[in-house]
């Protein structure tokens, strides 16, 4: 009978133990349920918080944007919160309604604004406290828009240029007057120096510059641009060097203006990409003038004073 009773007290002792083994179990398993449901609200919160604020700076750049541009002929050096900014814009997307795929982003969040038809010339991505806006007026012959450019301090362009004619002394005109580009302009590669900037682009007009006969610095993202043409039209090839491979595009521009954007583009396509919204634009508003020319025309049919005018112009 002792044995029994003895028997019978180890296994409920044994049970009573499983049972208190399983509740601590249970009750850690539970605890870290809960705390995987904090941890990942606090973290849903945090990335809630970030969208957040990624789509107040957007907003506000946008409008800053948008307000310098209307600004003709003006550059200005505005001071930002320290951040990554990313300009994209396809050329394959473009069409008579815009480009599709044309935006800027804020660091690595993915929140940009969309810039279907703002011509925007940029590079591909920096980060900077501080962003040199500049507008431009375009005309071919008459205006259409203002070409909109934006560069950094911490940008480095070096410009070659062995002698001096008129498209040199317009670009020289023109970047002396942006406060903070603080541009290199050189005769020879030979004479280039570097001060630590991440980034270097290099504009060359002699058609002599290469990977070649510049130095190798690390972890600086360096750049040719080589300029083939005068102040109206001509050729412009970007240049970069991927794993001891130098890649090249060529393009077209037409206008100072144009070529003004090549320079400021951080690669060929983002530039190609502008160029072609501002064509765009330009036949839309050469269709408006055409419309308006054969609506005036009509309407003053037979006047001998306004109707000679009309016809020369169609």
């Amino acid at each position: 009978m002792q044995n029994r009773n003895r028997n019978y007290k180890i296994k409920n002792s044994k049970k009573a133990f499983v049972e208190v083994q399983f509740s601590w179990i249970f009750m850690l398993f539970i605890g870290a349920i809960i705390l995987m449901f904090f941890l990942g609200l606090s973290n849903w919160y945090q990335s809630r918080q970030n969208q957040s604020i990624a789509v107040n700076v957007v907003n506000k750049l946008n409008l800053l944007f948008s307000s310098a541009k209307q600004q003709s002929d003006t550059a200005s050096t505005i001071p930002i919160p320290d951040m990554t900014l990313s300009f994209s814009c396809d050329p394959e997307t473009c069409s008579n309604s815009g480009c599709g795929e044309s935006r800027f982003y804020f660091g690595n969040s993915g929140i940009g604004k969309s810039t279907p038809l703002d011509e925007i010339f940029a590079p591909e991505k920096m980060s900077t406290d501080s962003l040199i806006l500049w507008s431009l007026p375009f005309s071919m012959p008459f205006p259409t828009d203002n070409f909109f450019y934006i560069s950094s301090p911490y940008i480095k362009y070096v410009f070659v240029i062995p002698k001096d004619d008129d498209l040199t002394y317009t670009i020289e005109d023109y970047i002396s007057n942006i406060d903070q580009l603080n541009p290199d302009i050189i005769n020879d590669i030979s004479e280039f120096s570097y001060d630590n900037e991440k980034w270097v682009r290099i504009v060359d007009f002699s058609n002599s510059v290469s990977f070649d006969n510049i130095p190798s610095l690390n972890s600086v993202n360096i750049d040719i641009l080589s300029v083939n043409g005068n102040s109206n039209f001509g050729s412009v090839a970007f240049k970069k060097k991927n794993n001891n491979k130098v890649v090249e595009t060529t393009y077209p521009y037409l206008t100072t203006q144009m070529l003004l954007g090549a320079i400021f583009s951080g690669k060929g396509s983002l530039y190609w990409c502008n160029v072609l919204k501002s064509i765009n634009r330009l036949n839309l508003v050469s269709r408006l003038y055409v419309e308006k020319m054969n609506m005036l025309s009509s309407e003053y049919a037979g006047d001998k004073t306004c109707e000679p005018y009309y016809n020369d112009a169609k």
